[in-house]
């Protein structure tokens, strides 16, 4: 199981890091090259900047068994429509 994190519409971040922190869960966080994100918990993925760039990139790095925190309800809809896929 992997934490994958849309930093760039997340208002949880932190709390989910530290969560992952916890229980020993890998996080990554995606981010576009306008909102500049690093933590040490978390890898950070930095995709180029356009509309939806960072859902498609979080999108295609989820397996089934994976968290999706996101804010957005385009993000949220793509993780939904693909759970118990393999």
């Amino acid at each position: 199981m992997t934490i994958l994190i849309d930093a760039d519409a997340c208002l949880v971040t932190d709390p989910a890091l530290a969560t992952a922190r916890c229980w020993e869960i890998r996080a990554v966080e995606f981010c576009d090259t306008e909102h500049l994100f690093s933590h040490l918990d978390a890898e950070t993925v930095m995709v180029g900047q356009g509309p939806e760039v960072v859902d498609l990139a979080l999108m295609n790095q989820y397996r089934f068994g994976d968290l999706v925190i996101t804010q957005d309800y385009g993000c949220a809809a793509l993780a939904h429509m693909s759970f118990g896929e393999t």
